[in-house]
């Protein structure tokens, strides 16, 4: 085992956490615009039928932000290091997070190709993970960061602060409290060095770092060791221990302490000792056993997110003394379970859970897993399967993909008020357009109308894409996108990038059919059907700056004559009216309203306001 720099000394209590720390992610929020594509099928909404579901969508309801980290997943060493010649797929996708090197294998795994022999542990036998030239190994991670313009998680090996032996532990007369010290500090100095190694040899600039995968579970290597069990406690301790050799390496990186929601006992101990440390929190969740992984339990225990967030925040109250949301939730690993994992039951799935987090605030999420030499495994893209080719995407991916293209940057409130089985996510683009996820996992078709509080969208075009399966048996790896799929038994349609999206005519209160076991995605747009602009006033007759505005706004027109202006929020709602402009007028945005997306109207032309 290579000896590694000596970047701290045995610190319990030199670093603090200032202030609440749910802010940082949000500098990772951007403005998304919807596209309008440049041909379309057309289609219709339903009419003459009774609704089997009714969807309040409430535009000026803001209910949290939408990061690009909220898409994200695991991008496992074993994907090898061809995963650069498919950085399209990703990038298609839109994901914004990817975490490395592994889940369990984390724990094993020795960055610079150096992890100790059994003889050189405190086990009866142990592998360690060298990564090698053929593996994603880390040389390559921050190139294919670059690649899909991401950012990263990155999780050091924890438990080798338990097994990895020193030389205080054949020094004769050592205590166990001497030899445990020696054992955290060579483990906490090794986790700096991958620090180094990634942030400032090869500049990778990887904010988030995790202290270990899953250090309750009896699964994890090291977890127990001759009998000694870890507990809560003495993670905890050793957390800050890592943090201080990480932290002394790169000071702007934030450390993240794994915590259990099903387990009091743990989450306790460990908020108790790093209150005062950790930047974030992890959690992992994959809702049900393998055994009950039927499509219906699957299907109904997307709540889970809810409860995890609720379950954690009342916990840092309680153990940490902290406010509720103090520390950003980082959900690092989840999925389902069962065979539903690799067809549409995950496509209905995953594309629920999106929703879920971004409506329960998780600061960046990563699913399990994007791809891995192996089959049946849950990931984004098959691999070695027989019924599809190789990395072409599951209804997995789907979700993702789909969601950069038709979801917005600020989600907003959404109310079922009639029907079962449905799921339905709403959000609006900076442009003003809004983006719709509707879930139908009942086995029949449903009919939603959907109720928009806005006059934005009347008489406008909307844009959907259609994901379904015939069925989702354990037999059937089919998926359709708008009705269209490809000529190997199981996956999707080869051309799915080329896919026209439907098109039709959107009024308040229109019905969409939904197939049995489908997804549509859909955007609601203010491309209007009909001219009802002023065909002889140029748009240079009225002009608006700044924009975006912050503190005031000033509107100019071009015109002999005093005219008159109206500025109305995004549902349509007059906010001001002024008559006899004339030339220009200035405005403080604080009389218009808070941040958000407003429309000035002048001689039937309308131009978008953004307030930050």
């Amino acid at each position: 085992m290579k000896v590694q720099t000596l970047y701290v000394f045995f610190i319990l209590a030199s670093i603090t956490n200032i202030g609440a720390q749910n802010s940082y992610m949000d500098s990772f929020w951007k403005p998304r615009l919807f596209t309008i594509p440049v041909s379309a099928d057309a289609s219709s909404f339903t009419t003459g039928i009774t609704p089997t579901s009714i969807v309040s969508i409430n535009l000026t309801d803001t209910v949290n932000k939408v990061l690009p980290t909220n898409f994200g997943t695991n991008s496992n060493y074993r994907s090898g290091s061809s995963i650069l010649n498919r950085t399209s797929l990703y990038t298609q996708a839109k994901l914004g997070e990817f975490r490395y090197p592994a889940g369990s294998g984390s724990n094993t795994f020795f960055w610079d190709g150096n992890g100790p022999t059994a003889s050189n542990t405190l086990l009866t036998s142990f592998n360690p993970i060298n990564p090698g030239s053929n593996d994603f190994n880390p040389t390559l991670f921050p190139q294919f960061l670059s690649a899909t313009g991401s950012q990263a998680n990155v999780v050091v090996n924890y438990f080798y602060a338990r097994y990895g032996k020193t030389a205080t532990d054949n020094q004769v007369g050592a205590t166990n409290a001497q030899k445990r010290t020696a054992r955290v500090l060579q483990a906490a100095n090794y986790a700096a060095g991958f620090v180094q190694k990634l942030n400032i040899d090869l500049k990778a600039k990887v904010l988030n770092w995790e202290v270990g995968n899953e250090c309750y579970g009896g699964w994890e290597t090291g977890y127990n060791v001759n009998g000694s069990v870890v507990t809560g406690t003495e993670y905890g301790q050793d957390f800050v221990v890592f943090a201080a050799a990480m932290k002394a390496v790169d000071p702007t990186i934030k450390i993240g302490a794994v915590v259990y929601p099903s387990n009091v006992t743990w989450t306790s101990q460990v908020l108790t000792q790093v209150k005062n440390v950790a930047d974030f929190l992890i959690v992992h969740e994959y809702f049900t056993s393998d055994a009950q992984a039927t499509p219906v339990n699957v299907l109904s225990s997307v709540g889970d997110i809810k409860a995890d967030m609720d379950t954690v925040n009342n916990w840092v109250i309680k153990y940490a003394g902290k406010t509720k949301g103090y520390y950003p939730v980082a959900l690092t690993e989840y999925n389902s379970r069962g065979y539903g994992s690799t067809n549409m039951v995950n496509g209905l799935f995953i594309s629920s859970i999106l929703g879920e987090i971004i409506k329960n605030k998780y600061a960046f999420a990563t699913s399990w897993v994007n791809e891995w030499n192996s089959p049946g495994t849950m990931s984004l893209l098959a691999v070695n399967e027989s019924y599809q080719p190789a990395y072409t995407p599951r209804p997995t991916y789907m979700p993702y993909y789909f969601y950069g293209k038709y979801f917005g940057d600020q989600m907003v409130n959404t109310t079922i008020t009639k029907g079962t089985g449905i799921n339905v996510y709403s959000s609006v683009f900076s442009g003003g357009e809004a983006g719709l996820v509707i879930v139908n996992t009942n086995s029949a078709d449903q009919y939603v109308q959907l109720n928009v509080n806005s006059t934005k969208y009347n008489n406008s075009y909307a844009y959907w894409h259609e994901m379904s399966a015939l069925n989702i048996d354990s037999a059937n790896y089919k998926f359709f996108i708008n009705d269209v799929s490809g000529t190997s038994s199981g996956g999707g349609p080869d051309n799915y990038t080329s896919i026209n999206p439907r098109k039709a005519i959107f009024a308040n209160n229109s019905i969409l059919k939904l197939k049995k076991y489908s997804v549509n995605y859909i955007a609601l747009t203010i491309q209007t059907t009909t001219d009802n602009v002023n065909p002889s006033l140029d748009d240079s007759k009225l002009t608006i700056s700044p924009n975006p505005a912050k503190d005031f706004v000033n509107i100019k027109i071009d015109s002999e004559l005093p005219s008159k202006i109206e500025i109305t929020d995004i549902s349509g709602k007059m906010i001001i009216s002024l008559n006899n402009v004339n030339k220009s007028v200035s405005i403080p945005t604080n009389q218009i309203g808070t941040k958000g997306i407003y429309f000035i109207n002048y001689n039937n032309r309308v131009k978008k306001l953004i307030i930050q």
